[in-house]
């Protein structure tokens, strides 16, 4: 053989190795590029000044992760039980982001004083400051104080819940 037919064979050759990786990159591109919109509006909306943004990026992590599992994409065997998982974490996330714990609380305040008018439960002293209940009687501030105190419990139950959850499976969620 001469040495421009071997030339030839090499150049047909790198082509055949070349070509995969230069397909693979520019899929892996487009998939990046994908993953940066699907990110945008979660990243745009954050903030420096509360935990929401915290709450904010893993709801979109663990919703991405989801997707992931509950597709065909996964070669583990349990992607069904990860996928479960990560649902009931996200349950408990967005009950947080929801933080409607006190609305639930005052239920039965809000059975039992259906005319109560929420929008002056809150004064102001001759001093500036703030007075809660100011009219209520003492059987409506001890409900509402009852109601309070139940709605922080249930979301330090949920806190907890969320954390030790994300504790004991998040280092399982890969495939």
């Amino acid at each position: 053989m001469g040495n421009l037919q071997v030339k030839a064979i090499r150049s047909r050759e790198k082509k055949k190795i070349i070509l995969p990786w230069i397909l693979y990159d520019i899929q892996l591109f487009f998939r990046r590029a994908i993953q940066f919109f699907k990110w945008m509006p979660t990243i745009w909306g954050d903030v420096q000044r509360d935990h929401s943004s915290i709450f904010d990026l893993l709801q979109k992590k663990l919703e991405l992760m989801h997707e992931f599992y509950s597709g065909d994409l996964p070669h583990i065997a349990d992607k069904d039980d990860v996928a479960q998982e990560i649902e009931d974490v996200l349950v408990i996330l967005r009950r947080i982001r929801d933080n409607r714990y006190l609305l639930v609380a005052l239920e039965d305040f809000d059975k039992k004083y259906p005319d109560y008018n929420w929008n002056h439960w809150m004064d102001e002293d001759k001093n500036g400051y703030l007075i809660m209940d100011k009219d209520d009687a003492a059987d409506q501030k001890k409900m509402k104080n009852k109601a309070y105190r139940l709605s922080d419990k249930m979301e330090k139950e949920d806190l907890d819940n969320l954390f030790v959850l994300l504790r004991k499976n998040i280092q399982n969620w890969w495939d």
